[in-house]
């Protein structure tokens, strides 16, 4: 992109899922590009959809100056829902576990799960973070989404974006994939483009709300305009393994072939 079509590094995002990977790809781009590829955003989506956040927290009614929960904070706070003085009503009828699903698919997908008692326990356990000025991690994407929705200051500080790239991206949740096609969608400049590398046979965390296969069928079923390549050629494994799988052919998989081994 850089190179070859001219696009400004700081008007590329690369998401990742762990900090050490963003750390190691950013590493990896300066090595291969030079200081000025440490312009690029190499980002996990978390730590973007904090900077969204940031931008206008009261769109989403956050505090203006919150702080990000540490674990043993949020469960501290979804222990005193269920024991103790502080329990709530609401908790006689959901259990703890059911909660906690109930917050995996809020943060998953930007949507309040079904269940009257259920929503009324999640507001609870929101509402009282929110007095102690926290705000779960794994509800920034969700939050994102929101302020997105709500907030010209929050799409603001998406103007800059022109390129969205994602890797492993069947483990991309549909916030985070909400996030990324917005990102890409709000450039003034020059024409926005979401980029996804993807192998639904990898998807395996699920327990993230990673997509898998449905984000090509979710791209498809709202008719986005998408050029879809089918990579028919590995290169992931080293020449030692790629060697070995040459001559063992363990498990082959139809219409992939090897790299050629150096």
């Amino acid at each position: 992109l850089v190179e070859a079509f001219g696009v400004h590094p700081s008007r590329i995002v690369a998401f990742t899922f762990t900090r050490a990977a963003a750390a190691e790809l950013r590493a990896r781009v300066v090595e291969l590009g030079g200081e000025d590829m440490a312009l690029l955003r190499v980002t996990t989506f978390h730590a973007f959809a904090l900077g969204i956040v940031r931008a206008d927290p009261a769109s989403v009614g956050a505090p203006e100056c919150f702080t990000v929960a540490t674990e043993d904070a949020v469960q501290n706070v979804l222990g005193s829902l269920f024991d103790g003085p502080l329990k709530r009503p609401e908790a006689r009828r959901c259990s703890k576990t059911s909660l906690q699903r109930g917050l995996s698919h809020l943060y998953s997908t930007a949507n309040m799960p079904e269940g009257a008692d259920l929503r009324a326990l999640i507001q609870t356990f929101l509402d009282r973070l929110r007095e102690f000025g926290l705000v779960p991690s794994g509800m920034l994407p969700a939050m994102a989404v929101a302020a997105l929705k709500r907030s010209a200051k929050a799409l603001e500080a998406l103007s800059e974006v022109s390129h969205v790239l994602i890797d492993e991206a069947h483990d991309a949740s549909l916030a985070e994939l909400t996030i990324a096609r917005t990102a890409s969608a709000q450039v003034k400049r020059a024409p926005g483009v979401l980029s996804m590398v993807l192998d639904p046979r990898q998807a395996i965390y699920g327990w993230r709300g990673g997509l898998g296969e449905d984000v090509a069928h979710g791209i498809e079923r709202e008719g986005l305009d998408a050029e879809w390549v089918e990579l028919t050629q590995t290169y992931r494994f080293g020449a030692a393994i790629a060697a070995a799988a040459d001559r063992l052919a363990v498990l082959p998989v139809p219409g992939v072939t090897l790299a050629p081994t150096l």
